[in-house]
Parts: structure tokens; C-alpha cells; sequence
């Protein structure tokens, strides 16, 4: 199957809002106050519900009762993993947060398609994902 030019920068967009995402959280780590992470937090999602629903509106789709509760389910998770980056990042350096997060995501991520929808992953894989997690524990020590 040929990739089309848009396919192909999706991995670039998501490596750059990750990283703009991992950026922001830092920033509000080095300059804002701690008693703040409660409004730092509301201001993140309400951006991102005036963003969907915008989009929701403007494509004129009608959302049912099955995706709000995907996207409570999505939201949930991803609002605490925000709140827990911002309190990781109050003890220990972003050097080692970062990395962290994104090889526990990985490697959570790619267990559960194994365990839940059966992906197969290659030796290759296996062994990439050997070495991410001896990278964590080599970085956590």
C-alpha cells in the first residue's frame, strides 16, 4: 500500500506536538507556580474541548453517545498523565521525565495490542522494546 504525502507527515505532526506538548508542560514547570497546576490543567482541556468542538461543528458531525464516552475514556487518562508529568517534573529533571513517559507509553501501548487485540510483534520489536526499558531503568538509577 502506497502512502500518501499527508500520511506521511503525520508521524512529523505528531513528533512536533508531542514535543511542543512536553515543551509547554516544562515551561509551565520552570515559570509558573505550583498552587496553579489545577488552573494550568482546566486551561489545557478547555482548549482542546473549544478545538473539537469547533471541528465537530464545522465538519457537521453529529457525535454519538458511544464517542463522548471514548472521549471521556481518552480524557481521563490523559488529563492525570498531564498532572503527573507536572508533579514528576517538580523532582526530578525533565532528561529523565520525558524519555520516561514516552518509552512507558510505548511499552504499555504495545503490550496491551498484544494482549488485548493480538498484534504480533516481531523479534525485532521485542528486542526494541527490551532495550527501551533497560534504557528507563538505566536512566532512573
Amino acid at each position: 500500500v502506497k502512502a500518501s504525502r499527508w500520511s506521511q507527515l503525520v508521524p512529523i505532526g505528531l513528533l512536533l506536538c508531542v514535543g511542543l506538548s512536553s515543551t509547554l508542560i516544562k515551561l509551565f514547570e520552570h515559570l509558573g507556580r505550583p498552587e496553579e497546576k489545577g488552573l494550568y490543567l482546566w486551561c489545557i482541556f478547555s482548549v482542546a474541548l473549544l478545538i473539537s468542538t469547533s471541528n465537530l461543528i464545522i465538519s457537521r458531525a453529529k457525535p454519538k453517545r458511544g464517542d463522548i464516552l471514548g472521549g471521556f475514556l481518552i480524557g481521563i487518562p490523559n488529563q492525570l498523565a498531564t498532572l503527573f508529568t507536572v508533579l514528576a517534573l517538580q523532582l526530578v529533571p525533565g532528561a529523565i521525565v520525558f524519555p520516561t513517559s514516552s518509552i512507558a507509553s510505548m511499552a504499555c501501548s504495545s503490550l496491551i495490542g498484544v494482549i488485548v487485540w493480538h498484534e504480533k510483534l516481531t523479534s525485532r520489536q521485542w528486542i526494541g522494546l527490551a532495550f527501551s526499558l533497560v534504557s528507563v531503568w538505566l536512566m532512573v538509577r
